[in-house]
This record gives structure tokens, C-alpha cells and sequence, in this order.
């Protein structure tokens, strides 16, 4: 098992977007497709997708807060 953090391209943005979590977890969490909405017009969201070799299993999105980081 190999884990990697890999940037949202053009050649993988949809699997991102097809990817989904379990039904008792959608209302904890933004659809993809609206996280890299969000990405796409905030210079200041990462997404970013996670694979297991060449599949991905994941997708997140975060902030670097600049006033916490220091």
C-alpha cells in the first residue's frame, strides 16, 4: 500500500468528484464538487486527492490559516 497526496489536475478531477462517503456522513461534509468550486475561486483552498498507488480512495480541501501557522 502506497499513500499519496496528489494535486487536483485536469486528468483527475473527476474521480475526485466521483468520489463519495458513507450516507450517515453527508451531512458532515461538502460534496467534492462543490469543495473544488470552492478551490477554483479561493486562492487560499488546497484540494488535494489521495491515492492508494493509482486509485484514489479520498479528496481534501484545506486552508492555511497564515495567523495560526505563524
Amino acid at each position: 500500500m502506497t499513500i499519496q497526496f496528489v494535486s487536483v489536475s485536469q486528468e483527475n478531477y473527476l474521480e475526485c468528484i466521483d468520489l463519495s462517503v458513507d450516507d450517515t456522513q453527508n451531512r458532515y461534509i461538502a460534496p467534492n464538487v462543490f469543495s473544488l468550486v470552492q478551490a477554483a475561486y479561493d486562492p487560499e483552498m488546497y484540494p488535494l486527492a489521495i491515492s492508494n498507488n493509482e486509485t484514489r480512495v479520498g479528496f481534501i480541501l484545506f486552508h492555511l490559516d497564515e495567523e495560526l501557522s505563524g
